[in-house]
């Protein structure tokens, strides 16, 4: 299977960046793979206040990059 690299960085006056790898069985998988870690990230901003932004870059071993996801998750507390 080929392995991918999912460059996550989380943009919100400060910058962090974490890359893991993953083995999957296309490049397909792995762009899917990109909008599934978007989503997670949006869950786990639900328990916060305010809005932050993610990008996920995905690239094969080699380093070519076949994805690129973007997502802006606003959380507000409405009491």
């Amino acid at each position: 299977m080929p392995k991918y690299y999912f460059n996550v960085r989380q943009v919100n006056g400060t910058t962090t960046n974490e890359t893991y790898g993953a083995e999957l069985g296309d490049d397909e998988a792995a762009r899917r793979e990109a909008g599934v870690a978007l989503a997670e990230m949006g869950r786990d901003m639900a328990s916060l206040v305010g809005t932050m932004e993610f990008e996920v870059v995905v690239t094969t071993m080699d380093g070519r990059e076949i994805a690129r996801r973007w997502a802006r998750c606003v959380a507000d507390d409405y009491r």
